[in-house]
């Protein structure tokens, strides 16, 4: 029972109306407790479970006979300050807290003039309460609300509000759900949950800026029931090569596969599993752990998905592709037709394929030879791996030759019909980046190759470069060569001068190029005109000299280069010795001598005989001299 006392203050020069609200909600708990104070604006509402009180307000009742008679709502706009006592009212739910004015119903309201000391508290906290009932395809919420003022509950009907439910499973987030409920609603279904699983549930309800967390007695853990096989009806596909089953529980988890492939979900209730190559042109039977049932269902060939045929990219000539169809189905097969990226209009068999060439082949899958689907195209390009090996190789000093095989492990089977396939051949100086290639010869399995105008006694670097309809293709392949040893050129530069009267220096420049192993000077004298080599020297650099000549005599130096193996062709000089000075000087003395002595005796001579005088003048005086302009020593 609920009383409601109004008093007023007249002493004060602002009214104060104070209500007082008694609340019995549990029969038979009479133990006093502390008054309960609400405060608005101007008016205190005190709340206690005083048996005294009650009492009083009681015979009040009794004794006004107007007491009997409905009394008008009250509400705090009622409350206007009056030195007049309040004889009787209804306290309107307006003046108390949104959840009490939603969910209580003032049955009795009393008014006296009895002074009643006023005990302030704080406003009386709501509780809200809710249980669970697995049901069919998930769960039930039911919802209990009221005040808690001290040990007691005050209003225990459904409250009208908004509630927000959480479900969680392992720890994830399953459902999370705000409803409104009215006060005619008392209880919320939550549906479409998985069977046989244990979820984790709370409940919120939210008052103003408040949230309250609703209390359950049972825990906050609930499982689901089990799911029957009437709860599960097979379901059109909506996905091609499916099987599907609609229900109202979520089956996702539930359902069993020997492949273990995860379900795939259409819609809300429609889940799909997919049956494997091996299923096909056979029974296939799903499971569902929770109800221990199982579905079967017979896979037809339109069950095959073609997108879904393994088929391995061939590698070798002549092509070949070998699909994976379901072992069951007996009868299919795949015929093939291929075509060229570059000509996609010409169509090729598998056995009409070529090397280093990009494809795109489609098949056409056949049940009982009777066309059903086609598969996806797939694409590849043959590489034959050439490996050439080098078996025999000739030089010359200015040519290379090389002969070689090629084989192929993927293409060994129709290298010998490849007819564009052609190689390339070139050699450089090791020391250098300039080419020279060659004319190529194909042969069967192999090649032929002759590079000329090459340098001689030189090392090279020769590649053999594969390529199939002009286009280059695998690695080349490389042979370090060295040319056969040639001519040295000649030089350039020849210097001879007679350094003294009978002694001849040559000197030259170095040859450009030896082309051979070693680097020798031969220098041969010759007399001018003649074929005869008086003198000959070899040495490594070309700086000598030739010494002990004949006097004023004409010669010819000839210098040629030679490595070890080849002689250059010859450069020659002229030149010839002076005369000899020595030789010259020794007869001028001796001339000078003999005249002195004959003049001598012929002085002496005419001294003693002066009378010889005339006969002196008449007789001449012959001296024989050397011919020393004729002179000259022979050179050893």
């Amino acid at each position: 029972m609920l009383t409601v006392v109004v008093c007023s203050d007249a002493q004060q020069d602002k009214k104060v109306a104070i209500i007082y609200v008694f609340f019995f909600v549990f029969p038979g708990q009479t133990n006093a407790s502390s008054p309960t104070r609400m405060t608005t604006n101007s008016t205190s509402i005190s709340v206690t479970s005083s048996p005294t009180v009650t009492k009083a307000a009681t015979a009040a009742n009794h004794s006004d006979p107007s007491a009997t008679a409905p009394t008008p709502p009250l509400t705090l706009s009622t409350l206007k300050p009056s030195n007049q006592t309040l004889s009787s009212a209804s306290v309107s739910a307006t003046t108390l807290p949104p959840s009490i004015s939603n969910q209580s119903s003032l049955t009795t309201t009393s008014v006296t003039n009895q002074t009643v000391s006023q005990a302030t508290t704080t406003v009386p906290r709501p509780q809200c309460s809710y249980n669970v009932t697995p049901i069919k395809f998930g769960f039930q919420f039911g919802f209990r609300f009221g005040f808690y003022f001290g040990f007691q509950y005050g209003i225990t009907s459904s409250a009208a509000g908004n509630y927000t439910i959480t479900i969680n499973e392992g720890g994830r987030l399953e459902r999370n759900s705000t409803i409104s409920l009215s006060d005619q609603t008392e209880s919320h279904e939550i549906k479409h949950l998985k069977p046989c699983t244990e979820y984790e549930h709370h409940v919120t309800f939210t008052v103003g800026p408040d949230k309250i967390k609703c209390t359950n007695s049972d825990g906050h853990k609930t499982k689901t029931s089990q799911m029957n096989k009437t709860d599960i009806k097979v379901s059109s596909s909506c996905k091609p090569g499916y099987v599907c089953y609609q229900s109202d529980w979520n089956i996702g988890s539930s359902l069993s596969r020997p492949n273990n492939i995860p379900a795939h979900q259409c819609d809300e209730k429609t889940f799909c599993v997919k049956p494997g190559s091996n299923d096909i042109c056979s029974d296939f039977t799903t499971s569902f752990t929770c109800g221990k049932f199982s579905f079967t269902k017979s896979i037809t060939v339109d069950f095959l998905d073609e997108t879904t045929i393994n088929q391995p990219i061939p590698t070798e000539l002549p092509a070949k592709i070998n699909p994976e169809l379901p072992p069951n189905c007996k009868n299919l097969a795949i015929d093939y037709t291929c075509q060229e990226n570059r000509n996609p209009a010409e169509q090729k068999k598998l056995s009409e394929l070529e090397p280093y060439t990009d494809y795109s082949c489609t098949g056409l899958i056949k049940n009982n030879n009777v066309p059903i689907k086609v598969t996806t195209a797939i694409k590849f390009n043959i590489d034959c791996e050439l490996t050439i090996t080098n078996t025999k190789s000739s030089t010359t000093n200015t040519s290379i030759e090389l002969r070689w095989n090629t084989a192929s492990q993927k293409c060994r089977n129709v290298l010998s019909n490849l007819k564009k396939l052609s190689y390339e051949c070139s050699c450089r100086p090791t020391d250098s980046n300039q080419q020279t290639t060659g004319k190529t010869l194909g042969e069967t399995n192999g090649g032929r190759c002759k590079i000329s105008g090459l340098k001689p006694y030189t090392d090279y670097t020769c590649d053999i470069q594969p390529t199939y309809n002009n286009k280059k293709v695998n690695k080349q392949h490389e042979v370090k060569l060295k040319t056969d040893p040639g001519r040295p050129d000649q030089i350039t530069k020849l210097n001879v001068n007679v350094s003294e009267h009978n002694v001849i220096k040559v000197t030259c420049d170095r040859a450009k190029n030896l082309n051979g192993p070693e680097e020798r000077y031969i220098i041969r004298l010759r007399y001018a005109g003649g074929t005869d080599v008086v003198a000959l020297k070899n040495v490594p650099k070309c700086n000598t000299e030739f010494k002990d000549l004949s006097y004023l005599r004409k010669y010819t130096v000839e210098v040629t280069v030679f490595n070890g193996i080849f002689e250059s062709g010859p450069k020659t000089k002229d030149v010839s010795t002076l005369y000899n000075d020595k030789a010259l000087i020794g007869c001028v003395v001796f001339l000078i001598i003999v005249i002195f002595v004959a003049s001598l005796g012929i002085g002496l001579y005419m001294y003693k005989n002066p009378r010889d005088d005339l006969m002196l003048q008449s007789t001449a005086i012959y001296v024989n001299a050397p011919p020393f302009l004729h002179h000259h020593k022979k050179t050893k």
